[in-house]
Parts: C-alpha cells; sequence; structure tokens
C-alpha cells in the first residue's frame, strides 16, 4: 500500500482496510469493486450473487443468504481463482442443482 502522511504503519493500514470489508454491505462492496476496477484500470470479471442469478437463468427465485454461501463454498466456485476465469451457464446450473436449489425444469436436460 502506498504510505500516507500520519504515521499508521503499513500493517495498521492493511488492518483497517480488512475492517472495512467486513462492513460493507454485499451492494456496497460490489461499488467499490467496481470503482476501484475503473479508477486503477483493473479489468476481469467479478461474479456476484446478482450474476450468479442471471446466468443460471433457471433459479427459481433470488438466491437466499445461506444459498449463496452454500455456492461461494462449492468445488466449482472454489475451483476458479475469482476474477481469472469465466463461468458458463452450464457449470453454475449444475453447482446450483447439485445443492438442491429448486430451478425451473428444463426438457432439454432429459
Amino acid at each position: 500500500m502506498a504510505a500516507r502522511s500520519d504515521d499508521s504503519t503499513e500493517a495498521e493500514q492493511q488492518a483497517l482496510v480488512l475492517q472495512l470489508a467486513e462492513l460493507l454491505t454485499e451492494a456496497d462492496a460490489e461499488l467499490l469493486m467496481l470503482a476501484l476496477a475503473q479508477r486503477l484500470g483493473w479489468s476481469g470479471k467479478l461474479y456476484t450473487r446478482r450474476d450468479a442469478e442471471v446466468l443460471a437463468n433457471r433459479v427459481l427465485h433470488p438466491l437466499s443468504d445461506t444459498e449463496w454461501q452454500r455456492l461461494r463454498k462449492s468445488p466449482l466456485w472454489l475451483a476458479r481463482h475469482p476474477l481469472a476465469q469465466e463461468l458458463t451457464e452450464d457449470q453454475l446450473h449444475e453447482a446450483i442443482t447439485d445443492l438442491g436449489i429448486p430451478v425451473e425444469l428444463d426438457f432439454d436436460d432429459f
């Protein structure tokens, strides 16, 4: 991290950033990530809960906090670097159905 004008150490600054991350709502964190990416010229795909719901377009309801936590801890989600690889609709649909989250029946699946 860049040095600040006060006497705080880098470790203290990092602790403050991590503490802030715990206080942000999911929506605020998404806005912050987008603002940082724009300001710093970052590029990559960040998958939010909303993106997962849209990508797996057969989810019958918005993902609950519990379902979102389970999806984030699924093997598919954990196997990818957070900003490195794109997910396909089929991969995400499979991960969601493996977790038992209700989805619309698609007769192409039979």
